[in-house]
């Protein structure tokens, strides 16, 4: 499954800039920062179930945090759908971004599942 979400050359080659030590706690901050995008999507997403309204502004920084950080890692499919993301929000196409917002969770979960192996193989 990892090697779907995401690609180990460059994931490797990224946690390979700065020795063991750095790698360890680069891999560390990468898992906290898609853990809290990833709750800070699943909250909006239960905020726009409960009043059908979007925080397009906070849609649009953490998209465009998601898409900097899974293009960094070496992710496949994710900084596609954060771009999709991010340009729905900017735009406020609230309808559109219903549509697209459950697979950017989805890869965001997938990418933080991948992540979680690797990191766990470094060890």
């Amino acid at each position: 499954m990892t090697d779907a979400v995401l690609d180990p050359e460059v994931f490797l080659a990224l946690l390979d800039t700065g020795g063991s030590e750095l790698a360890a706690e680069l891999a560390e901050q990468l898992a906290q920062d898609f853990a809290r995008i990833h709750g800070a999507l699943a909250d909006a997403q239960t905020a726009w179930n409960r009043h059908a309204d979007w925080n397009f502004k906070e849609i649009h920084m953490l998209a465009h945090e998601l898409k900097g950080l899974a293009l960094t890692i070496g992710a496949n499919n994710l900084p596609e759908t954060s771009l999709r993301a991010e340009t729905l929000a900017k735009q406020k196409e609230g309808a559109t971004l219903a549509a697209v917002f459950p697979a950017l969770i989805r890869e965001c979960g997938q990418v933080r599942a991948a992540l979680a192996q690797y990191i766990e193989s470094l060890k």
